[in-house]
């Protein structure tokens, strides 16, 4: 039983099986402790477990004539193997006769997993407000209390991982798959933090784990599409990320990775219907607005993609390539003020990509600009873009 190993263990027992013990001796011990606890449990005025240890140890004594006789001089020799497995016999038997005993430690026990029990939920709470220094601090404590709860290291080591703290991450998720070599969140995780380190063979192999153990394991799918989506296997990635939509269903961010392999596979329409379903799922990020203004833009539905990729702006301003996307949206619809007022935004990002020159001089041209034209041109040659070399020789002097 369970209980009693606890038991035996608050005890400072060790569980060591063994079939040296007589039981019948045995038995004629824990019924004189038991005795000896009932007869001074109402008197004792000190902690529990040392009226248990005194009980026992008196009757161990009492026997010790008889022990030696059984297993030998050595038996009372401090840090005997023989005595330790012994006296775990003894704790064992007064757990199942002895009902002060157990009565005690069934209390402890119940107190004890009440408080981890508070303890998790707690760690779990910081960890769901984003106060995951909190939660590891938390976390940490209910492992010290419980060093089988392998959640709590996989919790633990998720923290971490939000904390970019990833090799910790790894260690946890190592921690609670050593406890439980069949939980297949940790492995998911740990190819998770793989994937942030770019370790895309162990990666997979723990994504497999993962799936391995559960196959109903939807982020386990999405993770391993991840890493066939960097390592060059986009259709590998699209039937996994399909996959773990179709075990999520309501996860957006799931939609959103089936949209963007197949924009990459050049599958605009199914690409946009899988975007848009990410925006119905909630998921209305800057990424997925871009994408789908890329997806319009390849089928040359400029209107919509201006539109989606000026809410990919509204949403992030800092990313180049939204304002350079809006910007070659504009000149596809001859709308050239607007498209070098984007440029001029782009540029100012990243004042040193060749071809956003390149580009606002060929949107200067369209508006007679000639001039301007000219010194982006060069700015271009400068900043590495040889092809321009045909358009200064035709429009500059």
């Amino acid at each position: 039983m369970l209980i009693n190993r606890i038991i035996a263990c608050a005890l400072g027992l060790a569980l060591l099986a063994s079939p040296l013990y007589s039981q019948r001796l045995l038995n004629k011990i824990a019924k004189q402790a038991c005795n000896c606890i009932n007869q001074k449990d109402s008197s004792f005025t000190g902690p529990k477990p040392a009226l248990f240890h005194g009980c026992i140890m008196g009757a161990v004594n009492m026997y010790q004539k008889d022990l030696e006789k059984k297993y030998g001089k050595e038996f009372f020799t401090p840090g005997s193997t023989t005595s330790i497995t012994v006296n775990n016999e003894i704790g064992r038997i007064l757990a199942d006769r002895c009902p002060i005993f157990l009565a005690y430690f069934s209390e402890e026990i119940r107190r004890n997993s009440t408080s981890i029990r508070t303890l998790s939920s707690q760690a779990k709470g910081e960890m769901e407000t984003g106060d995951f220094v909190e939660a590891i601090k938390s976390f940490t404590t209910v492992v010290e209390k419980m060093p089988s709860d392998f959640d709590a290291y996989n919790s633990r080591g998720y923290c971490y991982f939000l904390l970019d703290d990833y090799y910790r991450a790894i260690a946890d998720y190592v921690r609670a798959i050593d406890i439980n070599p069949a939980f297949a969140p940790a492995y998911s995780n740990m190819a998770l933090a793989k994937i942030k380190l770019y370790d895309w063979v162990n990666a997979l192999a723990d994504a497999n784990a993962a799936i391995g153990c559960d196959s109903t394991l939807a982020i386990a799918y999405n993770n391993r599409g991840v890493i066939y989506y960097n390592t060059d296997q986009p259709e590998l990635a699209l039937k996994d990320f399909t996959r773990a939509l179709e075990l999520d269903s309501i996860n957006g961010s799931f939609a959103y990775d089936c949209g963007a392999v197949l924009y990459d596979l050049q599958r605009y329409p199914e690409a946009i219907n899988y975007l848009n379903r990410a925006l119905g799922l909630n998921d209305m990020s800057a990424a997925t607005y871009n994408y789908l203004g890329m997806a319009h833009y390849k089928l040359q539905q400029y209107s919509d993609a201006r539109n989606y990729f000026s809410m990919a702006i509204d949403a992030d301003t800092s990313v180049v390539s939204y304002w350079g996307n809006l910007a070659d949206t504009f000149e596809k619809l001859c709308q050239y003020e607007n498209a070098a007022e984007n440029y001029e935004i782009a540029i100012k990002l990243a004042p040193n990509d060749c071809e956003l020159y390149q580009k606002r001089g060929n949107v200067f041209l369209n508006l007679n600009r000639k001039n301007d034209a000219c010194a982006d041109f060069k700015k271009a040659l400068e900043l590495g873009c040889v092809e321009v070399k045909n358009a200064i020789k035709k429009n500059c002097k």
